[in-house]
């Protein structure tokens, strides 16, 4: 299934559930197409462990959260009265009664009866919200109770329900999406270039350590040497990187876009298993060569302390930030191969 239907299918049953997290209808259209700017990223690695439509609103619950975290300073109280002033003119007081009284939940209640409102079962809701069936099951139960006691037009499921699809969304725009994917495509694109120039300037760097200061034994030379080789291997790698990120043109044919994403995805695969254990690799051998020398004309003590600190750094970049980085980068891109070659139809459509 391609980014586009499921868009359009989706657009606005996950703009209500950000409505009725927040109240706030220009908010909920920017988290709407946030929430769709993370299932563009993360669709080549969706696994079909669940439904679509459940993934999908698991994303959302998140990005709602989040939105929440950064705006814990705000009580509901300071939310100014005059959060419907952009929204079409024809909603009915009624449905804007049932939203305002949804906010009025506490979060993890607005986030359950949204998405039942939206006519998740109970275990999918479960499973996004990580409550119990039955804990949904009395929570949808008490929500309903509430908002029945404090507005008499919410008496039934069906009440409640067409009054929660009364709520307009704002037009599907997909070029609205497309100008968010394409900034992300920019900040891959700034930080391949960060990371080039970075490695430059340390093998610029070494360079001048080597001019400037004669190394006197060969492990000094070999060691800086190595050095910069790990340095290279990433610059060399990216650089080849930001021509398919060239290549990635957001208007492009499905297919030649497809293409470049996945040899991106394969670059980038290879990039994090083999370059990453190799730049680390050279470089703590290096740093063990480069050291030798200071250690060498300086006394046994103070060769242990240098070596000892040394050694801590090697053992943190191997076994803390190596597997961090590869972890934070596999959490993207790990199924991304077995999905492509299994979806291909699907996504060309």
């Amino acid at each position: 299934m391609s980014f586009e239907y499921l868009y359009k299918v989706y657009w606005d049953k996950v703009f209500r559930l950000c409505m009725g997290y927040f109240n706030d209808y220009s908010l909920a259209q920017d988290l709407a197409q946030d929430v769709f700017v993370r299932v563009w990223q993360y669709l080549p690695t969706f696994k079909g462990e669940s439904s679509v439509g459940t993934w999908i609103f698991r994303i959302a619950t998140n990005i709602c959260l989040r939105q929440r975290e950064r705006q814990n300073s705000i009580s509901q109280a300071e939310v100014p009265l005059n959060l419907f002033a952009k929204e079409p003119s024809d909603n009915s007081l009624q449905v804007k009664i049932l939203y305002e009284a949804i906010a009025e939940l506490p979060e993890m209640d607005r986030l359950v009866i949204s998405l039942y409102l939206e006519e998740l079962k109970q275990a999918e809701i479960a499973q996004i919200t990580g409550l119990s069936e039955a804990n949904v099951r009395v929570k949808i139960h008490r929500i309903k109770s509430t908002l029945a006691k404090k507005y008499v037009i919410m008496m039934n499921d069906i009440d409640i329900k067409s009054l929660w699809k009364g709520q307009q969304a704002p037009v599907a725009d997909l070029s609205a999406i497309r100008k968010k994917i394409k900034r992300f495509r920019l900040r891959r694109i700034g930080e391949a270039y960060a990371v080039i120039m970075l490695m430059i300037l340390a093998i610029v760097f070494g360079a001048i350590i080597w001019i400037c200061w004669t190394p006197l034994l060969t492990f000094t030379k070999v060691g800086i040497t190595l050095l910069s080789i790990g340095f290279m291997l990433p610059a060399l790698s990216y650089g080849r990187l930001l021509r398919l990120y060239y290549g990635l043109k957001i208007d492009s044919t499905n297919i030649d876009y497809i293409d470049n994403l996945l040899r991106i995805k394969k670059r980038e695969y290879r990039q994090q298993h083999l370059i990453l254990n190799l730049y680390f690799f050279f470089l703590s051998i290096g740093f063990a060569l480069y050291g030798y020398e200071y250690t060498f004309f300086h006394s046994f003590y103070w060769g242990i302390i240098a070596y000892s600190i040394l050694l801590l750094w090697i053992a943190l970049n191997w076994f803390v930030f190596r597997p961090r980085i590869i972890r934070k980068r596999n959490h993207k891109f790990y199924d991304f191969m077995r999905y492509i070659e299994s979806h291909r139809e699907q996504l060309l459509e």
